[in-house]
């Protein structure tokens, strides 16, 4: 139902309903696109390339986000904010310290042997093909290479705290956490009920759950992840997204209201 074309009508009818949310979501995505095609970076600079495919990652999170609120989908652009959340808590706490730089590249590590270690618990059907002498020989060598170099794949919390960005992390982040677990009080959204709580229909057109919510939060995070990046983007571009950064306080307000 979400990819006929009468999705164009929802679409238009969301955005006469929360025009100040999309309208400024819009405003912000056209700035960003500009930022980003003017962004430089220094080769050799780890944290600089760290920082700048995090940054355009963090800007096509974001329109996924908006493009999924657009039709009305609700659940699934809570999906994407979390994954904004956690682009967000990772370029900050890179861009505050170096060292989460090569902190980052090194978790690649980890999540290697856990992947190896996963093909050993595949039915013997599948798994056979995966016993190789070659991945053997890359299992031990991975082992080797974190052991030596003491490497720990850190958590999402871990990464928020280096940020300095708990306060999302255990607020935005458990909420939209429940679209991606599917979390039983997300399924409500699909149900309609009576006075009396009890189930009377499947609900099968746009939800709207928390929509303004959730643009604000993806705008919030996207304003975040730019200023995170500020160091490889133009000297002027702070003013702008100050101006920014106040016209949202502006829009959280009403929202409050």
């Amino acid at each position: 139902m979400f990819l006929d074309p009468e999705g164009q009508a929802v679409k238009q009818e969301l955005h006469s309903k929360f025009a100040s949310y999309f309208s400024f979501a819009y405003g912000l995505n056209r700035y960003a696109n500009e930022l980003s095609s003017n962004a430089s970076i220094s080769d050799g600079d780890l944290q600089q390339l760290l920082l700048a495919p995090l940054m355009l990652r963090g800007l096509t999170t974001f329109q996924g986000c908006i493009l999924l609120l657009e039709r009305g989908l609700s659940a699934e652009a809570k999906i994407l904010a979390r994954s904004l959340l956690e682009i967000l808590f990772r370029i900050t706490a890179i861009a505050k310290n170096r060292e989460n730089a090569e902190i980052y590249v090194l978790e690649d590590q980890p999540f290697r042997r856990k992947l190896i270690n996963k093909s050993k618990l595949l039915s013997p059907c599948l798994r056979q093909s995966f016993e190789t002498e070659q991945t053997e020989h890359l299992a031990r060598e991975i082992k080797s290479d974190i052991e030596e170099r003491n490497i720990a794949e850190k958590s999402t919390q871990w990464w928020a705290q280096e940020a300095g960005l708990s306060d999302l992390y255990n607020s935005a982040y458990p909420i939209f956490s429940l679209a991606v677990h599917v979390g039983s009080r997300e399924l409500e959204s699909h149900l309609v009920l009576d006075k009396d709580r009890r189930i009377v229909a499947m609900k099968i057109d746009a939800d709207t759950t928390n929509l303004d919510l959730v643009v604000i939060s993806a705008c919030e995070s996207l304003l975040l992840v730019f200023e995170a990046a500020s160091t490889i983007l133009p000297e002027n571009s702070k003013i702008k997204m100050s101006i920014f950064k106040t016209e949202l306080a502006k829009l959280n307000e009403t929202f409050m209201n």
